[in-house]
């Protein structure tokens, strides 16, 4: 819109008639009344004269009551009468004008609305011009240079967002630290530049993993949560905020520094929280997470139960019926098998069956939650089994697994490892009845995983290393050397696949070392057993002491090693496998079930040792 003299309705009495248009358009601005604003335009018309010392004041009034106009009826054109107006005001209004820094901002926050309402980058980077005039015409000791340094700031995030523009997100953390240092602490104008402050930082770390940037944006939403009254509409989000942040942050490795001080954060927001409050449970929730990832750091038994006390709270909260109980159940569940995970005790496993079965309760027949549990079902029913062996447990999780696949829509990525874990349970069915149907389903399963996943995919190792378990098993049972042959390559190709310093890698290698093992007992080649202890010296070299699978390694060492002894009466083969079945015995609780197996195994070694005296 441009503002054109209409001469023959010039008049004497431009000052009456200034006094009557700024009292309409002041009035204009703050109703958006339309016929007001439609007058003032037209009294404004009738005396234009830029030169006047009113001239822009009244303008840029009338600017303000069109943006009221557009913000009430959402007409566009207002708007672009707005901007039209302010920028007529900007362009007549000297610089060293006391209000020209109030005019360019004026500019710029009508700019903004264009740019939210149209997605118009022209206007975005407009408004952001706009701004940066504003603070070079603004003495830094002016009180208004931090509304304008936040302005900016959140500007030059919104252009990063739109076009990925990286110095744009760099002078956005810039300019917003400049405006939360200039903001005392307990000021309520803090929390905006915080909040983009935060954002820029965490849009760096994703872009460059710059753990510092984390650890800075941690802080700001720490602060923006204390200056957050638990009242205010976005409380929880900002709690959510600042524990997705923690969460990455314990995820990456970061040291524990300021993480204790974020998680009395949480508990003093659940603290300050009456038992009623509808937002209790979702604070409740969002402390058990932060303290699972937090005791998965340091296996803490208290933050362990801590974790595990928050979200039982919140299920107890939680009635049956209610639309969130299965997911917060499923939250539960998913926080006791992560215990489990550090601490391997049994009987907390037994609660994460618990809570996974009471979500199966609780879930309606089409809730996608069910898939997904009814795999967590299995995966906990499976660590279950070798605490005692009981075969119905197994057995359970077969069906839990079934039911999971029949769940799940074929084209979900998660199906696949579904169908995988499928296999590995029925590989150790048919281990303890012996039915080959379960074999060959297991085997087909695995190679139809396998045709599924991607050369690079970060799962292809351990799916060729399954495939290799259970083609072996195969082998064992037909004896068909074509299948020993495929069972070698694929372990090759899955330890192949497995780096160094993996901590998957000594199982792959020991899966190997026994598929060579097992060729060896059909072929008789002693270099064949020569490389499968070789193999197997390199599992339980890559396995720290301590760790649970090194007594099963050492022993499947030692009993290579004693195998070589018999082949070739060499003594130092037969004390060396001693030494390996001393070893796994020695790192056994009495009431692992693996123990009398590893005892077996060292007293036949003994016998022997024993008998060439």
């Amino acid at each position: 819109m441009r503002w054109r003299r209409q001469p023959e309705e010039k008049s004497g009495n431009d000052a009456r008639r200034f006094n009557e248009i700024m009292a309409l358009a002041d009035h204009a601005a703050r109703t958006g009344d339309p016929a007001t604003i439609d007058r003032v335009v037209s009294l404004l018309r009738q005396v234009e004269d830029p030169h006047h010392p009113r001239w822009t004041g009244v303008l840029f009034l009338v600017s303000s009551a069109l943006q009221k106009r557009f913000e009430v009826s959402g007409d566009v054109r207002a708007l672009d009468g707005a901007i039209a107006a302010r920028r007529q005001v900007v362009a007549v209004t000297p610089r060293d004008h006391p209000d020209w820094a109030e005019y360019a901002t004026g500019l710029g926050l009508a700019l903004k609305e264009r740019f939210e309402t149209m997605g118009d980058m022209a206007a975005l980077e407009e408004e952001i011009a706009s701004y940066r005039h504003a603070l070079a015409a603004t003495p830094l000791d002016h009180p208004r240079v931090t509304g304008l340094l936040t302005n900016l700031g959140e500007t030059l995030c919104l252009q990063f967002e739109r076009t990925g523009d990286v110095a744009a997100l760099e002078e956005a953390i810039t300019v917003n630290r400049d405006a939360v240092q200039r903001t005392p602490p307990d000021h309520p104008d803090q929390v905006t530049p915080l909040y983009n402050l935060a954002f820029a930082l965490d849009e760096r770390f994703k872009r460059t993993g710059d753990m510092p940037s984390l650890r800075e944006a941690i802080d700001a939403c720490r602060q923006i949560v204390t200056a957050t009254s638990p009242n205010h509409p976005r409380w929880e989000g900002r709690l959510a905020n600042l524990n997705g942040a923690l969460c990455i942050w314990m995820e990456r490795g970061g040291d524990a520094a300021g993480v204790d001080e974020a998680i009395g954060v949480f508990r003093n927001a659940v603290r300050a929280t009456p038992r009623d409050h509808p937002d209790r449970v979702s604070l409740l929730s969002l402390l058990g997470v932060t303290l699972l990832k937090y005791y998965e750091r340091g296996d803490d038994v208290k933050i362990m139960n801590g974790a595990i006390a928050a979200c039982r709270e919140v299920v107890t909260a939680t009635p049956p019926g209610h639309p969130e109980r299965a997911l917060r159940l499923s939250e539960l569940g998913t926080i006791i098998y992560a215990c489990f995970k550090h601490g391997h005790d049994p009987e907390v496993l037994d609660q994460a069956i618990v809570a996974y079965r009471d979500v199966m309760a609780a879930a309606t027949s089409d809730d996608p939650l069910r898939g997904r549990t009814l795999s967590l079902l299995g995966l906990a029913l499976m660590d279950r089994y070798p605490y005692g062996g009981d075969l119905s447990i197994l057995d359970q999780a077969i069906v839990a697994y079934r039911d999971a696949i029949a769940a799940i829509q074929p084209e979900d990525p998660d199906r696949t490892e579904v169908l995988s874990n499928l296999g590995v349970a029925l590989e150790d069915r048919y281990k303890r009845g012996g039915e080959v149907a379960l074999l060959d389903e297991a085997i087909a399963l695995h190679r139809e995983v396998l045709a599924a996943t991607p050369p690079a995919h970060p799962k292809q190792a351990r799916r060729l290393s399954d495939l290799g378990v259970a083609l072996q098993g195969k082998f064992e049972r037909d004896a068909d050397v074509a299948l020993i042959r495929e069972t070698i390559a694929v372990h090759r190709d899955a330890v192949d696949g497995t780096p160094a310093g993996n901590p998957d890698r000594a199982q792959r290698l020991s899966n190997l070392g026994a598929a060579l093992c097992a060729w060896f007992r059909h072929d008789g080649n002693l270099s064949i057993l020569e490389k499968a202890i070789t193999v197997l010296q390199d599992a339980v070299a890559a396995t720290p002491l301590g760790h649970p699978d090194r007594p099963l390694f050492s022993s499947n060492l030692g009993g290579a090693l004693c195998e070589l002894f018999q082949r070739t009466g060499n003594v130092s083969m037969l004390e060396k496998g001693i030494a390996a079945f001393r070893e796994a015995v020695a790192a056994t609780p009495p009431d692992h079930p693996r123990r009398s197996m590893f005892l077996s195994n060292l007293s036949v070694a003994l016998g022997q040792a024993a008998r060439r005296k």
